[in-house]
């Protein structure tokens, strides 16, 4: 092993003194003042490196995304105590041109690192949706199209900020196509048709022109009519996903809520019959379709039995009966 002679000694621990006397940067890496440092001693040199730093991943720069309402990870590493696992939480915000555009999470959110550095288990979020001030889960905005737009990730600690990172380079956002108004066309039953009263029978409807980025808004009924007179609503009302325009479903369209007693009720056998599909929007009835002519119900045809008989003098039982008779004439001898 070879041992440095004084002089060449000095200048080597000059060297690394004004080497590591340096700021530690790192590209993309946002490490805030103050933020808890680890100090080790070595030949009276101190050695100083940050402990906390988020790294945004996804998007980073470069990136277009249409203004489709499509759901989108934003992914990020995370260099963190492992001890404090669960207890940080994960700011994400959108920035245009250097100003923050709006909140993309309403609030902090707490995130496990297995998840970070996996991405398994991360939410995703609607392309170019924001909050501003918190919000509830319909208080939000939508970006405009454009370029300049960085994700910012922020991570807080016993609410405290301890570091943050944003997209290296801008991405941009493009304008969806024209979606039209809100409209919906009932299929079946659409006239003509005679069901079984108890039966049930399919339902099928087509939908388009809502909102993407008003996922968990819109809803669904039937309503009963006859003779141009609303009987009342089909029992229950359902979500719509507007990712789709079609919905087939089997329902018991002859029962209907009583609107005033709210009690379930039983159609009659009977002709004059439509039905019609309502699409809500927040409780809100936005647009709706009848069936083009009048369908009938009849009563249900009990199931004929079947002429097969079954032969019960011989069942599993005779076995045993065998045994007891050659048993008694064992005893009988």
């Amino acid at each position: 092993m070879r041992v440095l002679s004084g002089s060449y000694a000095v200048l080597f621990a000059l060297g690394l003194f004004l080497l590591v006397s340096q700021p530690l940067y790192a590209q993309g890496i946002k490490y805030l003042p103050g933020a808890p440092q680890t100090q080790q001693k070595s030949n009276s040199v101190i050695l100083v490196a940050p402990v906390y730093y988020v790294k945004v991943t996804y998007p980073n720069g470069g990136e277009i995304f249409p203004l489709d309402g499509a759901y989108q990870s934003i992914t990020f590493s995370a260099f963190l105590d492992a001890a404090k696992d669960k207890k940080y939480k994960f700011q994400l915000e959108l920035w245009r041109a250097g100003k923050k555009v709006g909140s993309i999470n309403p609030s902090p959110q707490e995130f496990s690192l297995k998840n970070i550095e996996s991405g398994f288990g991360m939410p995703q979020y609607q392309t170019g949706a924001y909050y501003v001030s918190g919000g509830g889960p319909f208080d939000y905005y939508v970006a405009s199209p454009g370029s300049g737009y960085r994700v910012r990730v922020a991570t807080y600690l016993d609410e405290k900020l301890i570091a943050s990172d944003e997209s290296d380079e801008s991405f941009s956002f493009t304008s969806a196509p024209p979606r039209g108004e809100p409209r919906t066309e009932l299929i079946k039953p659409n006239g003509g048709d005679t069901y079984e009263l108890g039966k049930g029978a399919n339902v099928e409807f087509t939908y388009r022109g809502l909102d993407p980025y008003k996922a968990n808004q819109y809803d669904y009924a039937l309503e009963l009519w006859r003779f141009g007179k609303r009987l009342g609503q089909l029992i229950g009302r359902h979500s719509l996903n507007v990712r789709s325009e079609k919905l087939s479903v089997s329902e018991n369209i002859d029962n209907y809520q009583n609107p005033e007693t709210l009690k379930p009720v039983k159609s009659e056998s009977g002709g004059g019959y439509t039905l019609r599909i309502v699409i809500y929007e927040r409780d809100t009835p936005i647009t709706h379709d009848d069936s083009d002519t009048s369908f009938s119900f009849t009563e249900s045809h009990p199931t004929k039995n079947s002429n097969l008989t079954i032969n019960t003098s011989k069942t599993i039982l005779d076995p045993l009966q065998n045994l007891w008779e050659r048993i008694k004439k064992l005893f009988s001898r």
